[in-house]
Protein backbone atom coordinates (compact mmCIF):
# COMPACT_ATOMS: atom_id res chain seq x y z
CA UNK A 1 0.00 0.00 0.00
CA UNK A 2 2.75 2.41 -0.21
CA UNK A 3 1.82 3.81 -3.57
CA UNK A 4 -0.55 5.69 -1.21
CA UNK A 5 1.95 7.65 -0.36
CA UNK A 6 2.85 9.29 -3.35
CA UNK A 7 -0.21 11.14 -3.30
CA UNK A 8 -0.50 14.82 -2.22
CA UNK A 9 -1.57 15.53 1.72
CA UNK A 10 -3.85 17.85 0.45
CA UNK A 11 -5.59 14.72 -1.83
CA UNK A 12 -5.44 12.80 1.33
CA UNK A 13 -7.57 15.31 3.45
CA UNK A 14 -10.06 15.97 0.85
CA UNK A 15 -10.47 12.04 0.51
CA UNK A 16 -11.14 11.78 4.42
CA UNK A 17 -13.44 14.43 4.49
CA UNK A 18 -15.86 12.68 1.42
CA UNK A 19 -15.55 9.62 3.52
CA UNK A 20 -16.71 11.18 6.63
CA UNK A 21 -13.66 10.59 8.61
CA UNK A 22 -12.29 12.92 11.04
CA UNK A 23 -8.80 14.21 9.54
CA UNK A 24 -6.96 17.09 10.72
CA UNK A 25 -4.17 19.06 8.92
CA UNK A 26 -1.71 18.02 11.82
CA UNK A 27 -1.68 14.43 10.68
CA UNK A 28 0.84 13.19 8.63
CA UNK A 29 0.23 11.48 5.11
CA UNK A 30 1.00 7.76 6.65
CA UNK A 31 -1.43 8.26 9.50
CA UNK A 32 -4.40 9.76 6.71
CA UNK A 33 -3.50 6.53 4.92
CA UNK A 34 -4.04 4.44 7.91
CA UNK A 35 -7.48 6.57 9.01
CA UNK A 36 -8.97 6.09 5.27
CA UNK A 37 -7.57 2.14 4.90
CA UNK A 38 -8.03 0.44 8.17
CA UNK A 39 -10.91 -0.31 10.25
CA UNK A 40 -9.93 0.24 14.21
CA UNK A 41 -8.31 -2.81 15.71
CA UNK A 42 -7.91 -4.22 12.28
CA UNK A 43 -4.73 -5.06 10.43
CA UNK A 44 -5.98 -5.31 7.19
CA UNK A 45 -5.64 -2.40 4.65
CA UNK A 46 -9.29 -1.09 2.77
CA UNK A 47 -11.53 -2.80 4.96
CA UNK A 48 -13.13 0.48 6.53
CA UNK A 49 -16.60 0.38 6.41
CA UNK A 50 -16.70 4.32 5.17
CA UNK A 51 -14.57 2.61 2.44
CA UNK A 52 -16.82 0.23 1.81
CA UNK A 53 -19.38 2.35 1.67
CA UNK A 54 -17.64 4.89 -0.59
CA UNK A 55 -17.26 1.80 -3.11
CA UNK A 56 -20.78 1.10 -2.84
CA UNK A 57 -21.63 4.69 -3.49
CA UNK A 58 -19.11 5.48 -6.32
CA UNK A 59 -20.34 1.42 -7.91
CA UNK A 60 -16.47 0.64 -7.12
CA UNK A 61 -15.94 -3.15 -6.92
CA UNK A 62 -14.09 -4.20 -4.17
CA UNK A 63 -12.22 -7.29 -5.17
CA UNK A 64 -10.07 -9.55 -2.11
CA UNK A 65 -7.45 -12.05 -2.67
CA UNK A 66 -5.83 -14.34 -0.24
CA UNK A 67 -2.27 -13.39 -0.15
CA UNK A 68 0.72 -15.58 -0.61
CA UNK A 69 -0.88 -16.97 -3.26
CA UNK A 70 0.68 -17.36 -6.81
CA UNK A 71 -2.56 -17.48 -8.79
CA UNK A 72 -3.85 -14.48 -7.12
CA UNK A 73 -0.76 -11.91 -6.98
CA UNK A 74 -0.58 -13.11 -11.33
CA UNK A 75 -4.63 -11.89 -11.25
CA UNK A 76 -3.47 -8.66 -9.01
CA UNK A 77 -0.33 -7.72 -11.16
CA UNK A 78 -2.52 -8.12 -14.65
CA UNK A 79 -5.25 -5.95 -13.33
CA UNK A 80 -2.73 -2.86 -12.33
CA UNK A 81 -1.05 -3.36 -15.48
CA UNK A 82 -4.30 -2.30 -17.20
CA UNK A 83 -5.72 -0.36 -14.12
CA UNK A 84 -2.62 1.89 -13.39
CA UNK A 85 -2.29 3.47 -17.11
CA UNK A 86 -5.85 4.26 -17.33
CA UNK A 87 -6.01 5.96 -13.52
CA UNK A 88 -2.70 8.00 -14.98
CA UNK A 89 -4.64 8.95 -17.97
CA UNK A 90 -7.77 10.22 -16.31
CA UNK A 91 -5.64 12.07 -13.66
CA UNK A 92 -4.00 14.42 -16.18
CA UNK A 93 -7.32 14.53 -17.80
CA UNK A 94 -9.34 15.55 -14.76
CA UNK A 95 -6.60 17.96 -13.31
Amino acid sequence: MSFLLKGKKEDFLELATELRLEATVGMTKPMLKNLITKSAGTKSALTSNAFNDYCADEEIQHLQIATGVLRGNGQVERVHRTLIPVLKSYHLICH
